[in-house]
This record gives C-alpha cells, sequence and structure tokens, in this order.
C-alpha cells in the first residue's frame, strides 16, 4: 500500500503564513479597541488580513487530502477524516502527467479520472510518495495513460 500526504514543508509556510494574518488581524483589533477613533486605515488593515487568514485556513483544511493506493482501489481521505472517498481501479477511465515548466523549476501533476465528475489531482510539490504512484500507474495501468 502507498500512502500519500501532503509534504511537511508545505504545511509548515501555510502554517506559518496563517499565523503571522491572524497575528497581525489580531493586533489591529487590539489597537482599534484601544483607539476608537484611530486612523481608518486599521479597520482596512484588520478586514484584508482577517480575510486572507480565513480564507487561506479554509482552503488549506479543505485540500488536505491523504491518498492511500492498494492493489484494486485508491482511497482519500479529506481534513481529519471528515469526508473519504474510495476509487475502484477497474472504474479507472485514464490518467496522465501534466508538466510545466516555469522560472522556478517544473510543476508536476497527476491527474486519474475516473468517471465524470470523479477526477483525482496529485502534485509533485504538494504529496509526497508522488513517484511511487506514477511508477504504480505506470507498472499497472499504461494501456491508460493519456499523452499530453
Amino acid at each position: 500500500m502507498i500512502v500519500s500526504k501532503p509534504k511537511i514543508s508545505t504545511l509548515f509556510s501555510l502554517v506559518f503564513f496563517i499565523i503571522l494574518a491572524y497575528g497581525l488581524a489580531i493586533f489591529m483589533l487590539v489597537r482599534i479597541f484601544q483607539n476608537p477613533g484611530g486612523p481608518w486605515w486599521q479597520a482596512v488593515v484588520l478586514g484584508i488580513s482577517g480575510g486572507v487568514a480565513l480564507a487561506v485556513s479554509y482552503k488549506t483544511l479543505s485540500g488536505y487530502k491523504k491518498v492511500l493506493v492498494s492493489k484494486n482501489r485508491m482511497d482519500i481521505q479529506f481534513a481529519f477524516n471528515w469526508f473519504h472517498r474510495r476509487y475502484y481501479f477497474k472504474e479507472l477511465q485514464y490518467w496522465q502527467e501534466e508538466s510545466i515548466k516555469t522560472a522556478t523549476g517544473t510543476f508536476k501533476e497527476l491527474s486519474l479520472s475516473f468517471g465524470p465528475r470523479k477526477k483525482v489531482r496529485l502534485s509533485w510539490q504538494e504529496q509526497d510518495n508522488y513517484g511511487k504512484i506514477k511508477m504504480f500507474l505506470i507498472r499497472n495501468f499504461k494501456a491508460k495513460q493519456r499523452k499530453t
């Protein structure tokens, strides 16, 4: 069984950014309560930093997925096991790897389609064991690979 989850470095950078954004929002909230007639820009900074912190927190928690690949199925567990999906490889229609060259490196993403509205995407930058999953797909489902 292959287990793929988000890389620690990705989670660390996102959590660090979220802490900074919440910290700035709390700092501005305290400043506004200490000086209610203060500058208007403090309320703007509070709104922007609070909104960004909430949006990134939601995106991080909803996008966190742990992928378990076994011989005949793929299980995906989302944020803290609140949501679970199971796909069987007998339903796999196609899979493909997309590579985009950027100035800082290459962005790679595996896309697996199990039917209409049943797609799974794994990126090399965010998930560990990406290479093992790719080798598993090449070894077992080479005929269903779609070239880009």
